[in-house]
């Protein structure tokens, strides 16, 4: 005897799977969000600012610091590379090195590129997409809002860090740097962590506040299965 149930509204789930499961459009057809939370902040993250997991690893900021001009062109290079992907012209052996760097992305980019929406732009269509479903839950409009608010704010820090990131690759080293960096340092928190933009000690789903953590854990929220009394129960769509 069914007590319980609850299934997904149909014309919703088809598109919350191209943001959660799998996106035909993505290398290796990756899901848009965990190509937006690697790729579009965390890779970026590590970059700048180190991967805790690698010590030895030396992030942008390390490598100014100890004056390391080698490491700090590189993780330029990295930086722009994996916001513009591989379809832009500013796609780049920036350290003439012989090598085209992106730190292990993917090319898909944060910013669109050629034939790519970069992976900011494809989330917040998709997401979108879903609250837009006929079908779609008074959840799913909720959590749909909240992560567009969170991935605009990367789309707006991500533009700042690219321009930063081409005024470095410009520049000799020197103290005149400094300001680039700390600003690209805090920048590059933001993508992954977001920023109390507010002062009132939380991070919220708000403009200049949330980033890749809160869209990751709002997309799930968003697919939610509320349990209903009863067999083949479709949560009201509430429209």
């Amino acid at each position: 005897e069914i007590v319980y149930s609850s299934v997904f509204p149909p014309e919703a789930l088809a598109r919350a799977r191209l943001v959660l499961v799998e996106f035909p459009d993505t290398p290796n057809n990756l899901a848009l969000m965990q190509g937006l939370y690697y790729y579009s902040a965390s890779y970026i993250n590590g970059v700048i600012n180190g991967n805790p997991l690698d010590p030895e690893y030396v992030g942008l900021a390390s490598a100014y610091e100890n004056s390391d001009e080698e490491s700090l062109r590189k993780r330029t290079e990295e930086v722009i590379n994996l916001i513009v992907g591989d379809q832009s012209d500013l796609y780049q052996d920036y350290d003439k090195d012989g090598n085209i760097d992106s730190s292990d992305g993917d090319g898909y980019g944060s910013l669109p590129n050629g034939d790519h929406a970069g992976y900011l732009q494809a989330t917040i269509s998709r997401v979108k997409d879903i609250a837009d479903a006929q079908d779609s839950t008074p959840n799913m409009r909720l959590y749909s809002e909240n992560i567009q608010t969170c991935v605009q704010n990367m789309s707006t820090w991500s533009e700042r860090l690219l321009e930063l990131a081409t005024q470095l690759n410009g520049m000799n080293l020197s103290g005149d740097m400094e300001g680039l960096v700390s600003e690209m340092v805090d920048l590059g928190r933001n993508l992954v962590r977001g920023a109390d933009a507010n002062g009132n000690g939380l991070v919220e789903p708000l403009p200049d506040e949330c980033g890749a953590d809160m869209a990751y854990e709002h997309s799930w929220y968003l697919v939610e299965m509320p349990l209903y009394i009863g067999p083949g129960r479709v949560p009201p769509s509430g429209k």
